[in-house]
């Protein structure tokens, strides 16, 4: 979301100019953007008193919360903080303060299960029985609990769900791709192909000025999924990058049923042994890799007019260029 700020920031979403504040607790992380038209305010988004103090001293329209604690080797208490009690605190004083329209990130993460799931509806109803493969899901469900709760206290509430997001920026996926290269591997829980959302960085900036662009006249709650709308499969993606950089690697399949057992017993194990990180073979690779999860983007398209303006194969080949290697290069 920086460089969403960034580009925002430059083209004033080409209706009138915005004045933009921009709140973290590290400033370092956004070294690029100072000396733009962007104000930073470091701040703990988890001290009420400071988050009054901030909006009383300026006038804002508008909440856009992208505040987000990820990853995997991280204890529960982390993730509820910063994606659970950070968002109460941004709610809490954000309908004080009579904000008109309140922008909240969540992820599809809530929905990655056991089961393929095709066309994923942005109001699937979750029950009692829904269980989160990680933390992280389970603590972005509960945000958007509260994001429901406190709907009513603003004209316009949006909760934003992007997939897999990739492109300049992105940490987790370069991450992924690096690892799964050197350690020469990939892994396959199917036998059949399995598709998932992606998104391209430039596609979530673009699917937020659609809806600033028609804010003015929408109200109530609305749930969106944003995705390049192009389902992948990104296995076959991972073995098209093994064969580029000519690195040979291990195709080992495994059936979903026992690696699901085989992750149950290696994390309860890695629990007793008090070891903070995932198994390599853990439930979100499982699923991520094992069962199909495309969602629905029908919603936005409707009701703001979205198009992805950046194609899945463009993006990810120039985001791929970015960090890899010309094959053959040293």
């Amino acid at each position: 979301m920086a460089k969403f700020l960034q580009s925002q920031s430059e083209s004033q979403l080409s209706i009138k100019k915005l004045k933009i504040d921009l709140l973290s607790r590290s400033p370092q992380r956004h070294k690029h953007l100072l000396g733009s038209d962007i104000t930073f305010h470091q701040i703990d988004l988890n001290n009420i008193h400071a988050l009054e103090k901030l909006f009383t001293q300026n006038h804002y329209d508008i909440v856009i919360n992208c505040a987000a604690q990820t990853g995997l080797s991280i204890k529960y208490d982390q993730f509820y903080l910063t994606n659970v009690k950070a968002t109460e605190s941004l709610l809490r004083v954000a309908a004080f303060k009579k904000i008109k329209t309140f922008i909240h990130f969540s992820s599809p993460s809530l929905f990655m299960s056991n089961y393929d799931q095709m066309n994923i509806s942005e109001d699937f109803q979750f029950t009692k029985k829904n269980k989160f493969i990680t933390n992280y899901a389970k603590s972005k469900y509960l945000a958007e609990n509260l994001v429901e709760k406190f709907h009513k206290s603003f004209q316009l509430t949006i909760i934003l769900r992007p997939a897999t997001i990739y492109g300049p920026g992105s940490v987790n996926v370069k991450s992924q791709i690096l690892k799964l290269l050197d350690l020469k591997l990939l892994l396959s829980f199917s036998k059949k192909p399995v598709k998932v959302d992606m998104t391209h960085i430039d596609n979530v900036c673009h699917a937020v000025k659609c809806i600033l662009v028609n804010h003015e006249k929408m109200k109530g709650l609305k749930k969106y999924h944003v995705t390049d709308d192009h389902p992948v499969e990104f296995l076959q993606v991972l073995k098209n990058i093994f064969k580029e950089q000519n690195i040979k690697y291990k195709n080992q399949y495994i059936p979903f049923w026992m690696a699901s057992f085989g992750a149950k017993v290696f994390g309860f194990l890695y629990k007793i042994a008090g070891k903070t990180y995932p198994p390599a073979i853990n439930n979100y690779i499982i699923c991520n890799f094992g069962k199909n999860r495309i969602l629905s983007i029908k919603k936005l398209q409707d009701d703001v007019g979205y198009k992805p303006i950046v194609k899945f194969e463009n993006g990810f080949n120039d985001f791929l260029k970015s960090f890899l290697p010309k094959p053959g290069g040293k």
